[in-house]
């Protein structure tokens, strides 16, 4: 019984850091954001194919959870298993609904504000953060496509944004685009007391000025 009851709780463990890597990895802003800095670099696919993928990711888990007898765990790892059935399938439920085609406020759920809101509320310590935070600034160009697309088919499919959303969104983009470079609001500070600093805002300045802000004119022009 003690044997079995290791081998349920290693599953349980496992499928626990399968559902946080899939979130991570879908999310990556927010995993930044809460100390998950293995997705540092990336924007997630919020195309419908990268979508679908999460689903099936999320559903997967929780099938899986489910296939696990409740009554041999131990009430730790019981709490665990229902905890992960409900969010996984809470999640890819919310994910079927394909909000990402009706949401274009200027408030989280789309991707505009995302990307304005979340990715530079980052706070970077090392140089290899640094890095990474350049990288994703210069995916953010697919990211808002990916986005505009998704707007794009709601509208196809005759379940389009609301026209106040769209006109505040608008000026919001309008504003960031107003400002100046050097007060761009993703020019975030460099880690404490580092060499390359310079270098480093430099390289971001120029990644701003040459794919960010063009990205986001051409998302708001879509």
């Amino acid at each position: 019984m003690g044997m079995e009851s290791d081998e349920l709780h290693e599953r349980i463990e496992a499928l626990a850091e399968r559902a946080v890597d899939t979130l991570a990895a879908a999310h990556p802003f927010g995993a930044s954001m809460i100390g998950i800095r293995d997705y540092d670099a990336e924007v997630g696919d919020i195309s419908e194919q990268g979508e679908n993928k999460v689903i099936e990711g999320l559903e997967g888990i929780a099938t899986e959870a489910e296939s696990i007898d409740a009554s041999k765990l131990a009430d730790e790892d019981r709490i665990t298993r229902e905890i992960l059935i409900l969010h996984c399938r809470y999640g890819a439920t919310e994910m079927k609904g394909r909000l990402r085609e009706l949401e274009a406020a200027p408030t989280f759920g789309s991707a505009h504000a995302e990307v304005i809101e979340l990715v530079p509320k980052v706070s970077l310590t090392t140089a290899e953060q640094a890095g990474a935070y350049i990288q994703r600034c210069s995916k953010l160009g697919r990211y808002l496509e990916q986005g505009a697309e998704r707007l794009r088919t709601g509208v196809a499919h005759g379940r389009g944004p609301v026209e106040r959303a769209v006109r505040d969104s608008i000026e919001q983009l309008d504003r960031y685009l107003a400002t100046n470079v050097d007060d761009d609001v993703f020019l975030i500070e460099p880690p404490p007391d580092w060499e390359q600093s310079d270098e480093w805002r430099q390289e971001l300045r120029e990644t701003i000025a040459t794919i960010v802000r063009p990205a986001v004119a051409a998302y708001k022009d879509s």
